[in-house]
C-alpha cells in the first residue's frame, strides 16, 4: 500500500528538488519582472499571482523552494508533450507558436 501525500510532504524536501524549485522560481520571478504581460501567459498564472511572484525576495523564494511541494511541474498532458516534441523536431519556430497558443492561463 502506498503512502499518503501528506506523509511525503512532512519529510524534508530532497536537495535536488529544492534546487529545481529555486531555479524555476528565480527564473520565473525575473521573467515576471521583465515581461509581466507575457509572463502570466507563459507561466500559466493569473495576473495577481504573477505580480506577487515578481515582488518576492530571495529569502521568500528559498522558503518556497523548500516548502515540501514541487513548484515546477509539467503543465501538459502526455499527448501535448508528444505533439510539441514532434513540432520541435520539425520546426523550432512552429513549436514556439504552438506552445503559446496551447497555454492555458490558470
Amino acid at each position: 500500500m502506498g503512502r499518503s501525500a501528506l506523509t511525503y510532504l512532512e519529510r524534508p524536501m530532497p536537495d535536488d528538488l529544492a534546487h529545481l524549485n529555486l531555479t524555476f522560481l528565480a527564473v520565473a520571478r525575473e521573467f515576471a519582472r521583465s515581461h509581466p504581460e507575457e509572463a502570466f501567459i507563459r507561466l500559466g498564472l493569473d495576473r495577481e499571482a504573477c505580480a506577487l511572484l515578481a515582488n518576492l525576495s530571495l529569502p521568500d523564494l528559498q522558503r518556497l523552494a523548500r516548502s515540501g511541494a514541487l513548484i515546477f511541474r509539467l503543465a501538459q498532458s502526455p499527448g501535448q508533450l508528444a505533439a510539441n516534441l514532434t513540432l520541435a523536431r520539425r520546426d523550432p519556430l512552429l513549436s514556439e507558436v504552438h506552445l503559446l497558443l496551447s497555454a492555458e492561463p490558470a
